[in-house]
């Protein structure tokens, strides 16, 4: 029998996979800030990219500055984006309790989503990095050519593993985008992706305020008088050197604090250690430390598809604005 001929040689070939992917690349270029900057990783095993955020200088936008803030994010495209409504109950605080709705208190909201089947190694993958950096899906609609994000290291916290503890398990599973979490360059919800980006940001003065406050309180009685107010003006400079209370994303509390800490500051320059009231301090670095409280409590469900964070969330109630309810039927149309 004679050998059996070769098969003709064919040229190198695109996938339709790889034009999928090189259109969704360029779609998400466009819906974000043309000065915020995207840095795609190659290869990736679970994080396609980081988008750094960047801010304009001058009036005329010929420069940007890094703010040092980033987000890490999975890239994924679908030809076509099907939306739903679901009702979101109101529950108990997960951080605080089993998953549990809480009947009595606050009504359901009706909100559109799109479902998205991701697989669990990368759920586990981003679990495993932990909640001190923000990874999104950014999820690309082909047919609409529009972007919709989720921030994954919240979700698995707050609503996969309260609600589905046994996903870890699955070979995927199914997670809800919010349509109202449309990325725009212009977009009102550019807040809530700065509050992403200085994830890394908040935390480290989580930790700075809470050790600094234990040492205060230790101190009151520990230390001389002379020693706890040179300890009280090293925080205090050490806190005020920090960016972060100035920042649009949380302008409340955080801008309250950074004016109490700055009349400390000039307070400290002028009189001594003997007029320093330090119970008064101690109380004031208390009162700070609960931010990351509230930061646990209540911030990391912004943006997420669950009631407390719808009601918090659209327009950003963090920029000083009141949200309102607006009729399901109004927001379909």
């Amino acid at each position: 029998m004679p050998q059996e001929r070769r098969k003709a040689a064919r040229r190198k070939r695109r996938s339709f996979q790889q034009m999928m992917e090189e259109d969704s690349g360029k779609i998400l270029r466009g819906a974000l800030p043309r000065h915020w900057v995207i840095h795609e990783y190659t290869p990736d095993y679970g994080i396609d990219g980081t988008i750094e955020i960047f801010e304009f200088v001058d009036e005329d936008e010929l420069y940007a500055e890094t703010l040092g803030e980033t987000i890490l994010f999975q890239l994924k495209s679908v030809q076509l984006c099907n939306a739903r409504w679901v009702d979101l109950p109101s529950r108990m605080n997960v951080e605080k309790f089993p998953y549990k709705r809480d009947e009595g208190k606050g009504d359901s909201v009706s909100v559109e989503v799109i479902d998205f089947q991701i697989d669990t190694d990368e759920l586990v993958t981003i679990e495993a990095m932990g909640s001190g950096i923000v990874v999104l899906l950014l999820l690309v609609c082909l047919d609409s050519e529009k972007v919709f994000f989720v921030n994954l290291t919240d979700l698995v916290d707050k609503v996969l593993t309260p609600e589905s503890p046994e996903w870890r398990e699955q070979r995927s599973k199914s997670v809800m985008i919010p349509v109202l979490n449309e990325l725009t360059p212009h977009t009102s919800l550019q807040g809530l992706l700065r509050f992403y980006g200085a994830r890394s940001k908040l935390t480290g003065m989580f930790t700075k305020v809470h050790f600094q406050w234990a040492e205060l309180a230790y101190g009151l009685k520990e230390l001389s008088e002379d020693d706890w107010y040179a300890m009280l003006r090293h925080f205090t400079d050490a806190l005020l050197r920090l960016d972060i209370w100035e920042h649009p994303a949380w302008h409340y509390p955080l801008a309250r604090y950074g004016e109490s800490l700055t009349d400390l500051q000039n307070f400290i320059a002028e009189h001594g250690a003997q007029e320093i009231n330090r119970e008064q301090v101690v109380d004031l670095w208390f009162r700070m430390d609960a931010i990351s409280r509230t930061f646990e409590d209540v911030a990391r469900e912004w943006g997420l598809p669950t009631q407390l964070g719808h009601i918090s969330s659209y327009p950003p109630s963090w920029l000083g604005e009141g949200w309102k309810a607006v009729p399901r039927e109004e927001r379909a149309s």
